[in-house]
């Protein structure tokens, strides 16, 4: 389930030139997800931010859930930037360890995430 929201002034994108100009602000709650790449059902809750401006950044957080996420991006001319991490919560490694090791770069107990 999902869930997004606008505040006043909302969120606008205009493509200039090829690259998107982002002005205002959208949130996404992604509740309760789960994945095929995973038994545990479901993983966690989670907010996405995206805040316009220059730069257009975006913001990943755990709300609740075995699987930790938390990373920050920005778009950079017409590309995404991200840099973030993922972990498990200590009573569910085993259960999310194949998954930790698809999404990215495994550093002991965490996964880093790299994007651009």
């Amino acid at each position: 389930m999902a869930n997004c929201s606008f505040p006043p002034g909302g969120l606008s994108v205009e493509w200039i030139e090829g690259r998107p100009v982002v002005t205002g602000r959208a949130e996404l709650l992604a509740l309760r997800v789960a994945s095929r790449l995973s038994t545990l059902r479901p993983m966690g809750s989670y907010r996405i931010t995206l805040q316009g401006g220059a730069p257009t950044t975006l913001r990943v957080e755990t709300l609740e859930g075995s699987l930790q996420l938390t990373g920050t991006g920005q778009w950079v001319g017409p590309r995404l930037r991200f840099r973030g991490e993922a972990s498990a919560a200590p009573d569910r490694e085993a259960a999310l360890s194949n998954l930790l090791n698809i999404i990215g770069r495994r550093s002991g107990a965490r996964s880093l995430i790299s994007i651009g």
